[in-house]
């Protein structure tokens, strides 16, 4: 005790100086390792202060950010609150990028490199899905390619289907093993419990690309809707294997698989501050050399060849003939499958891609598929006056309802609907058609008191698919919804699923907008999102006691 205090009596000039004297009876040995490990901390320390102003930068971007905020809802803009519902894989993202391209294509720019990655990884399950098909075809056909007769296979040729499958499958194996290095550079592969792991979502079987058909052989009454209505469907239908990315993530992977410091370039320019290597000095996108893209590049004609076999074969749904999208899809065999227009999007574009400078163009961004977690919100700055406030809401079942409270002074409802899946069925539940569960969950929504404020604006989404499916014979609107007694012109199928949706919505006091749209195709968007402008504005006008 009496050590301790003569201690602190020296020590009372700088009461600190306490923790840095030696301790008493301290060795020459001791001496040494301690000075050894406070020199190491005081390493460790000056690491730590040179990264230092990276991480106040971000900081600084973040104040910066929220001042802005605060200035622009302290000024005379008038913000409107948009909820984007719909179920899922309707086409909700991809109209929200639509909307991007138009009032937030810095912030768009910003996300290519990332989307990129996820491009590339769709195709890797693509490419999965077709050697899937194409192995159950040849699994049990040993017949011979070559009459031993008349002819003499050449040697190391594969001289059955048999043994063709399993010479195409090691010839495309390097390109399936980048699976596991995108999720990880996507961060897809992070661990979790139970449904809410993003790796149990992201690592779906590719199978999972598949369409389920969906067949109702009784009578019902499309009007008289009720959840305890069953429907026979696919009984094994796996869940979609399309990357999910957590609401802002793709936001947080710009700073590490960002852009680099071109200052020629537009997208350069949008993330000046990364540390990408796939940007050159004068701004041009150039993959570095361990990039996946020149594995994808190397392997291309293989990809290509695997793409044209599924075809030729009748063994992909939907396939029309090459150079006339308009065209009636081709004829298909017994166990052929039906892939994602997203899907079928690249494999086609597989020439263009698989360069070290292709860089996701704007028709890239509107057909990539990326399932949306949770709600993901964007301001969209229309004019001088006004922001749109964009919420896009998951078109998950058992929460759709969970954040109306948090919304009921939204302006408008964008409800968007895939009417090409009038004959597809839940990959989470076979016995429910997805065309009848979108009217279920609009009829709610237009039933929800928390949200009766808010003028709805419907979109029939993907009437490019549906005009392609009913050309094709094989699913006629009748099969699905009885009631339907027309002919199969498009036109007449649309106005029977607008009246669907009219008998949804009940409210005659307010007013239900519709329209029939096609996500993908940015110049009938651009009408729609004129109109909807013109919705917004008269809404607001009518709010505020003008009209």
């Amino acid at each position: 005790m009496a050590t301790i205090n003569s201690r602190l009596e020296d020590s009372q000039s700088d009461p600190l100086v306490i923790f840095h004297l030696p301790p008493p009876g301290e060795t020459a040995v001791q001496k040494a390792e301690r000075v050894s490990q406070e020199m190491e901390a005081k390493h460790i320390s000056q690491q730590a202060l040179r990264r230092l102003p990276r991480f106040t930068r971000k900081i600084d971007r973040a104040l910066e950010a929220e001042a802005k905020e605060r200035r622009r809802r302290a000024g005379n803009v008038k913000q409107l609150d948009v909820l984007l519902l719909g179920p899922t894989e309707a086409g909700k993202s991809t109209f929200l990028r639509q909307l991007r391209l138009q009032y937030d294509v810095k912030g768009l720019d910003a996300e290519r490199e990332c989307l990129r990655l996820v491009i590339l990884l769709s195709l890797v399950t693509s490419v999965k899905t077709l050697l899937d098909v194409l192995d159950r075809q040849d699994a049990n056909d040993d017949t011979p390619l070559f009459d031993a007769r008349t002819t003499q296979p050449p040697l190391r040729e594969p001289k059955t289907p048999r043994e063709l499958a399993a010479r195409r499958r090691l010839r495309l194996a390097p390109f399936l093993a980048l699976e596991h290095q995108l999720r990880e550079a996507l961060d897809l592969a992070n661990t979790g419990t139970g449904a809410e792991s993003i790796a149990a979502h992201a690592a779906a079987p590719p199978s999972a690309q598949l369409h389920n058909d969906y067949q109702d052989e009784s009578p019902v009454d499309e009007v008289a809707l009720t959840l305890n209505i069953e429907h026979r469907g696919a009984q094994n239908s796996p869940p979609p294997s399309d990357p999910i990315v957590p609401p802002g993530r793709l936001a947080q992977l710009v700073s590490t698989v960002g852009f680099g410091t071109g200052k020629d370039s537009r997208r350069a320019k949008a993330q000046s501050a990364t540390q990408s290597p796939n940007w050159t000095s004068d701004g041009k996108f150039f993959a570095n050399k361990d990039d996946p893209i020149h594995l994808v590049a190397a392997l291309k004609n293989s990809i290509v060849n695997l793409w044209k076999e599924a075809q030729a074969r009748g063994l992909v749904v939907g396939v029309t003939t090459p150079g006339d999208p308009s065209a009636a899809p081709q004829t298909v065999v017994d166990g052929a499958i039906e892939l994602n227009e997203s899907s079928m999007f690249f494999l086609n574009e597989i020439d263009r891609i698989a360069t070290p400078e292709w860089l996701p163009g704007d028709q890239d961004l509107l057909n990539v598929r990326i399932r949306t977690r949770g709600i993901e919100t964007h301001d969209l700055q229309i004019s001088s006056k006004r922001v749109y406030r964009i919420c896009d809401v998951a078109g998950a079942r058992g929460s759709k309802f969970a954040w109306a409270p948090f919304f009921q002074d939204a302006s408008a409802i964008i409800f968007i609907c895939a009417v090409s899946e009038y004959n597809v069925c839940d990959p989470t539940d076979p016995t429910r058609n997805r065309l009848r569960d979108a009217l279920l969950l609009f009829k709610d929504i237009c039933e929800n008191r928390l949200l009766r404020s808010a003028d709805i604006i419907t979109f029939m989404n993907k009437v490019d698919v549906l005009r392609r499916k009913v050309k094709s014979g094989q699913y006629p609107i009748q099969r699905y919804f009885p009631r339907y007694l027309g002919s199969d012109r498009t036109s007449r199928i649309l106005s029977f699923f607008q009246t669907l949706f009219e008998e949804c919505h009940r409210v005659r006091r307010r007013p239900f907008y519709i329209f029939a749209t096609q996500a993908n195709d940015a110049r009938s968007i651009v009408t729609v999102t004129a109109a909807v402008n013109d919705i917004l504005i008269r809404s607001e006008m009518t709010s505020t006691g003008i009209l």
